[in-house]
């Protein structure tokens, strides 16, 4: 049992022709249910889903009908791009072959290379927007079994928690895929900048509140006006001097190279124009810490900020203050408050 059960359903995400038959791809699209899917909603939440889906359809509700439509979208992507090795080549008691015939020859390379790009582009941003789905109707009782999962908070844990959230500060096109690719520098960019100025006590108040989705009012201004903007530039400024990540004239995104060794994408930037653009970045985000702790001097008292304002971080205004060390040097890996 699958949450895709047509090729018609299929069709409408994978512009495979009506030759095509959802047989062929039916073990890639369970193995995407079960291998990437479900770590995001659940087997339990799976189950559930997929039972009334393909037993009692009639049963389902207007919200769960818009959450697999968005689950169909990351599933027929993923599988498609899962299969699309084998769909180049025929297999038989003979050997392995590929299909040569006066009228038609395997894709080159470079155009399959595109397609495993758009789809798991494709289908990592339907991911996403199932997760919003559920997000925004955590409340649900349809989704009850999700929201009181660990699932529904596993990944809750970062300053950024969603691909739109990181490009409302610096574009990565929403881009699902390009989001977990740099969550490995987002924690580390919590862990080496964020927690020094914040002090442990507000840092992790700041997660907590997070992560049970009880943001304060005065917190979640630190978040929205200074924290996510200085992490997303930050961790820009540390992505790009990666292997993996590219510049475009919009923002970043993932280089196929980090799938594909075999057509591996260049930076089309010269180097003195990508080195400017990782110092800035940099700069912009050592900028937004400045303005953080600057707010947190002027606003903490004992009953706001709190646990700020009774840390040795906490400078009155008007005082001296601890200056943030801006290292320009975009090959730098590590940087230092004093």
């Amino acid at each position: 049992m699958a949450l895709i059960k047509s090729i018609e359903e299929f069709q409408k995400w994978v512009g495979v022709n009506e030759s095509a038959s959802l047989e062929a791809v039916m073990g890639d699209i369970l193995l995407v249910e079960d291998e990437i899917i479900s770590k995001y909603l659940g087997r339990n939440f799976m189950a559930e889903l997929d039972q009334k889906y393909n037993e009692a359809p009639d049963s389902l509700t207007e919200l769960e009908v818009k959450l697999i439509d968005k689950l169909q979208q990351a599933i027929s992507n993923l599988a498609q791009e899962s299969y699309l090795d084998l769909n180049q080549v025929q297999i038989s008691d003979g050997g392995i072959h590929i299909e040569s015939t006066g009228s038609r020859k395997t894709a080159f390379q470079w155009q399959i290379n595109n397609l495993r790009k758009s789809f798991l582009r494709k289908g990592y941003n339907g991911l996403e927007r199932a997760l919003e789905v559920l997000e925004v109707n955590i409340d649900a009782t349809e989704f009850a079994t999700w929201a009181e999962s660990s699932f529904a908070t596993a990944f809750h844990q970062f300053f950024i928690n969603t691909a739109r959230e990181f490009s409302q500060e610096y574009n990565i096109y929403n881009s699902r895929l390009t989001y977990m690719h740099l969550l490995h520098i987002l924690k580390k960019a919590e862990s080496f900048f964020l927690e020094p100025v914040l002090g442990p006590e507000l840092f992790y108040e700041l997660k907590d509140q997070i992560k049970d989705r009880d943001l304060l009012p005065e917190n979640k201004i630190l978040l929205e006006e200074f924290i996510r903007p200085a992490l997303a530039h930050l961790v820009v400024s540390q992505a790009l001097a990666e292997e993996g990540f590219r510049l475009t004239p919009d923002g970043i995104e993932l280089t196929f190279g980090r799938f594909d060794d075999l057509n591996k994408e260049k930076a089309s930037d010269s180097a003195s124009q990508l080195n400017r653009k990782i110092r800035n970045a940099h700069q912009d985000g050592q900028a937004y810490l400045v303005k953080l702790r600057n707010y947190l001097d002027a606003k903490s008292s004992a009953t706001v900020y709190s646990s700020y304002y009774e840390s040795p971080l906490y400078q009155p205004p008007g005082g001296p203050k601890n200056i943030v060390i801006r290292n320009t040097d975009p090959t730098a890996k590590t940087f230092r408050f004093f």
